[in-house]
């Protein structure tokens, strides 16, 4: 079942995150992108109503001013570019990333799996392997990040150091596990996180082991994970709690509810989002 309007449930809780996370873009001293905020109630009742008051922001929006992005000092960030694929350099632009961020989803994955080795072999410009390291490393579990060109080299160091968890995307992961099995070794890595750009259509291999798949709006913003547990049937999420989600006529936005390094502000996800009846988020693609 589908809905056209939807939006995560509505709590005190929420309301004083919003609220906390517009104060904070609106004051902010090292940028003035959201200096035109209007103010918005904290009444339950008309919460929402206010809410969608706020003009929406698409990537384009941040494309124009990408001088204004940044919401902490650079001593505190490290830069990150916008693009999957570098090819659209053209609509690249440099976002921050807080140097102490921890990967949330990964944390739990480590706790839940106890992995020997965790490894990350994902495009080497996503530049996710500080926050790969930082959480690992935080877990006690030894890692490596390797450049996913060669995956009989990747192969070769997770047989090596019998790795267990595997960070890549789905067509590496695909040619890993493939060599994996024809050496009868198909069943050593427990856990599979296959990381994914939102809006691009990605077939999901069949993989031994448990799988997760997380997507990411930029390199290093996740905003939807399905659960390694389930069996995934569909290209399904459950939406990230980091932030509010508003399903309008089919347009996905976000809000964000902690103070990100560029807070997301009604931010335009995709246009043709359902969601069904357990809060699960599907983007469709062309």
């Amino acid at each position: 079942m589908s809905t056209k309007d939807w939006h995560t449930p509505i709590s005190k809780e929420i309301i004083h995150d919003i609220h906390t996370v517009l104060d904070f873009a609106r004051e902010n001293t090292l940028s003035d992108l959201y200096a035109d905020l209007p103010i918005v109630s904290g009444s339950q009742e008309t919460f929402l109503e206010e809410l969608q008051k706020i003009p929406t922001v698409s990537a384009t929006e941040l494309i124009k001013h990408k001088e204004k992005l940044i919401h902490y000092p650079e001593k505190d960030i490290r830069y990150l570019v916008s693009e999957f694929d570098l090819d659209n350099w053209k609509d690249l632009f440099l976002y921050a990333q807080n140097i102490d961020a921890e990967w949330d989803t990964v944390a739990d994955e480590v706790a839940a799996y106890t992995p020997r080795v965790a490894i990350m072999t994902v495009p080497l410009s996503w530049q996710l392997g500080p926050m790969f390291y930082k959480t690992c490393r935080k877990k006690n579990v030894p890692v490596s990040v390797l450049s996913p060109r060669n995956p009989p080299l990747i192969t070769q160091l997770i047989k090596e150091t019998e790795a267990q968890m595997v960070v890549a995307t789905s067509d590496v992961a695909e040619d890993v596990f493939n060599i994996l099995k024809s050496e009868g070794l198909q069943e050593q890595v427990r856990l599979w996180h296959i990381v994914a750009p939102l809006n691009k259509k990605v077939t999901i291999p069949q993989l031994s082991g448990d799988t997760s798949i997380e997507y990411h709006l930029f390199p290093g913003i996740p905003i939807g994970y399905t659960n390694p547990s389930s069996k995934q049937d569909s290209l399904s999420f459950l939406p990230s709690p980091e932030y509010f989600f508003e399903v309008i006529n089919d347009c996905c936005y976000i809000t964000s509810l902690k103070c990100h390094t560029i807070p997301l502000i009604r931010f335009a996800i995709s246009t043709n989002t359902s969601v069904d009846q357990d809060g699960h988020i599907t983007i469709g693609h062309e």
